[in-house]
């Protein structure tokens, strides 16, 4: 690896640009005095989901977006966004694709007229 290689825990600097919006700006002041000292933690998680975002959206038939359920805890969220349940999750779905008889799925029975 180069000495410009990107990797976790590296810092990495930028500058924001002059015309920036100033709602942006604002925000940005905002989430400063939410976090405080944690507020480049926060940018940076901010940050490496956007580009991710961005970068899965150029392979767009490499992706499947699932919304989740409204009523989740914050520990929930984040338990689905580790990648290892990310991981977890693609090997369900393949073994959807591949076997899908193989799969326990629970049917509801249907309700009584």
């Amino acid at each position: 690896m180069s000495e410009t290689d990107f990797q976790g825990g590296k810092v990495v600097s930028f500058r924001l640009p002059h015309d920036v919006p100033k709602t942006v700006s604002n925000y940005l002041m905002n989430l400063k005095e939410i976090h405080k000292r944690k507020f480049s933690s926060e940018i940076a998680d901010r940050f490496v989901q956007a580009i991710e975002k961005e970068a899965l959206f150029q392979r767009p038939e490499k992706q499947l977006v699932i919304p989740f359920p409204e009523n989740l805890t914050e520990e929930e969220k984040k338990f689905l966004k580790s990648d290892k349940t990310k991981a977890l999750i693609g090997q369900l779905v393949v073994q959807l694709v591949r076997n899908p008889s193989e799969v326990p799925i629970q049917r509801q029975a249907a309700p009584a007229a």
